[in-house]
């Protein structure tokens, strides 16, 4: 200490050191009380954009009424607010899997000018008619099917009970 050869950092947040098997198990606790928070899954299109047939283009982008509002109430609710979305324009060719990625980016940034941050964004390209054939498929990912929830679920410290999912189709 005298020749200044250690220091230290005070932390106004959390903090739990897990050198011990006695602090290591309280981490969990301590996780599930500060980390896990409900999560609103939504569709993209017709939910958070308008959507009408195959939407890709930077120039038929349009929010939807009251989106903004929705989205920061989630937020300030402190809800991971996540995107789930199907692409079966990818697999029929209507458009690429980089005009997709464009346009989420797209989304992503006007959402940001407004401040509002989407933690995570899954998206099912597959489709039992598809004109690729690898993309031709029907798979566990396309909602209804649950597994782009089930892979959110379990990356992201979600609390299942608490939290919502909002479509523009019963499906």
């Amino acid at each position: 200490i005298e020749k200044k050869k250690i220091n230290g950092v005070y932390y106004n947040n959390i903090f739990h050191d897990i050198g011990t098997n006695k602090f290591f198990i309280k981490t969990n606790a301590l996780i599930d009380n500060n980390l896990t928070r409900p999560a609103a899954f939504l569709d993209r299109d017709g939910v958070i954009n308008h959507h009408e047939n195959y939407i890709f283009k930077m120039e038929d982008f349009f929010l939807r009424t009251g989106v903004i509002k929705g989205l920061k109430l989630l937020q300030k609710k402190k809800f991971y607010i996540f995107i789930v979305t199907n692409q079966a324009g990818i697999a029929k060719k209507k458009f690429s899997l980089k005009d997709f990625v464009n346009f989420q980016k797209h989304l992503l940034f006007e959402l940001s000018k407004h401040k509002i941050y989407i933690n995570d964004t899954k998206f099912c390209p597959h489709h039992p008619n598809a004109s690729i054939n690898k993309l031709k498929l029907n798979c566990d990912c396309r909602k209804p099917n649950t597994k782009m929830f089930k892979e959110l679920v379990n990356f992201w410290p979600i609390n299942s009970q608490k939290s919502i999912m909002i479509g523009d189709k019963m499906t």
